[in-house]
Formats: C-alpha cells, sequence, structure tokens
C-alpha cells in the first residue's frame, strides 16, 4: 500500500497495523477489519477497511481476517495528490 499523503510505500507487514475485527451481526459469516497506521515516512494517521469471509484466532487470542474480500480506504477520504489518485484507483 502507499500512504495516500505522502505516496511512499507502506510495509504490508501485519505487526505494524493495529486492528480491529467486527462480525456482521446475522448468519451471513461476514468479518470487517478496520486497521490503522501512522505512515512510518510522513507520521499522518491512516485508516482502511478490509471485508472478508474468514477470521482465526492466533495463540495470543487474537482476531485476524485470513480471507479478503475488498479494501477500502476510509481516512483520509481522498488521496492528496493527482498521482496518489491515479495509483489508487489502479490499485497499486
Amino acid at each position: 500500500m502507499h500512504c495516500p499523503y505522502c505516496g511512499i510505500g507502506i510495509s504490508g507487514n501485519s505487526d505494524e497495523w493495529r486492528k480491529e475485527n467486527y462480525l456482521v451481526p446475522d448468519d451471513s459469516n461476514e468479518w470487517y477489519q478496520v486497521l490503522s497506521i501512522f505512515c512510518p515516512d510522513c507520521n499522518k494517521f491512516i485508516l482502511k477497511l478490509q471485508h472478508g469471509t474468514d477470521c482465526h484466532v492466533n495463540e495470543l487470542r487474537e482476531l485476524f481476517l485470513r480471507k479478503s474480500k475488498g479494501e477500502s480506504l476510509i481516512f483520509p477520504k481522498f488521496p492528496h495528490s493527482k498521482k496518489l489518485v491515479s495509483m489508487f484507483l489502479k490499485g497499486t
């Protein structure tokens, strides 16, 4: 993922992202995972939402989304430059 502020690549290392998981309150077995991080280069806050159908519990009894169906940038609502908008639309 690229930072929506400065465009620098951010590691996909799961240890760097703070995660919260939520079960959709029906029988669909769908999960939402909220991920947040401060960009290591510009130190600005980023929030994204992942959606999937499979969640597992690790040895620390934490829930994690295993199969993601999609991801959305929540904050900032829009990337801050035309170059970044192009990158996000292409999914790079």
